[in-house]
């Protein structure tokens, strides 16, 4: 089964329907593989020339032609092993039991994809940010925070109050189009379960912190791009993962507004960011 998600050609080499429904809206009958999914049943074993990285989710060996990174509380999926050719990946999910009926199953190996996917963004030249981004007047708007802070709460005010449509819930994946910021369409959107399927042209970067009031700072340029690299999901574990998101972030921020904006946890905070937001527009459209 073959997909398109962000320009990135992506094959299943195994058959699972139930997780090939959720890519549905990006299947295509042809496309050059940039990234290919294989599923074993099974452990891969470090090799010993690996750099160690630990994190609370799991443990990672890395190498100069990939990654193993064995997870540490998945019930079904235990690691994930991607290997480099070039700028073809292939990845192979390990498994320690098949169960196509289980919900959980279909979205531990789901889950767990998007981490080889991230290495494919960065080799085409893109960026995942941890943001839950919206669609106003015709222009994606990231709300970029820490978990917990509220940026899908914030953003379902938008809908509420102004009726908007949530590009994705969760991960905004960004690129350049013909020298153009533009936002990519991808399935994976956190637990929100909302994501559009057609890119947009990105519109600004707002850094929502909560507040007591509502208030708004235009950023500078530097802090507009540490603020970037500091959400991104792609390779950050490498320096040259590291550079490669913060040389992305100087492009973007090179051209689209960034700001930070505190928010009270109500509708009044939509409406004001809104205000500020029009005034990001009207300066840089």
């Amino acid at each position: 089964m073959l997909f398109k998600i962000a320009d990135i050609g992506i094959e299943l080499q195994f058959d699972c329907a139930k997780l090939a429904e959720l890519f549905k809206s990006f299947k295509v009958t042809q496309t050059n593989v940039d990234l290919s999914y294989s599923l074993l049943i099974g452990t891969p074993t470090a090799q010993n020339d690996c750099e160690w990285v630990d994190t609370p989710e799991c443990k990672i060996a890395l190498y100069n032609f990939g990654y193993d990174c064995f997870l540490k509380d998945e019930q079904y999926v235990n690691s994930l092993s991607l290997r480099e050719n070039g700028q073809n990946l292939k990845a192979t999910i390990y498994i320690n039991s098949y169960d196509e009926q289980s919900e959980e199953f279909i979205d531990e190996i789901f889950d767990v994809m998007k981490f080889a996917f991230y290495t494919a963004l960065q080799n085409q030249n893109k960026i995942a940010v941890h943001s839950c981004s919206i669609v106003y007047r015709d222009r994606a708007i990231l709300f970029a925070a820490n978990s917990g802070v509220g940026k899908s709460t914030h953003a379902q005010y938008w809908q509420e109050c102004f009726g908007i449509d949530i590009f994705n819930g969760d991960v905004t994946v960004i690129g350049f189009e013909d020298d153009t910021p533009t936002c990519y369409a991808i399935p994976w959107c956190g637990s929100s379960n909302m994501y559009m399927t057609a890119n947009c042209q990105l519109g600004a970067i707002c850094f929502l912190q909560r507040g007591e009031k509502n208030s708004f700072v235009l950023l500078n340029y530097f802090d507009s791009v540490l603020a970037t690299a500091k959400f991104c999901f792609t390779n950050n574990l490498t320096p040259q993962g590291i550079d490669h998101n913060v040389s992305l972030a100087e492009q973007i921020c090179k051209v689209i507004p960034s700001c930070r904006i505190l928010v009270q946890n109500d509708k009044s905070a939509a409406i004001y960011a809104k205000k500020q937001i029009d005034y990001l527009l009207s300066e840089h459209l």
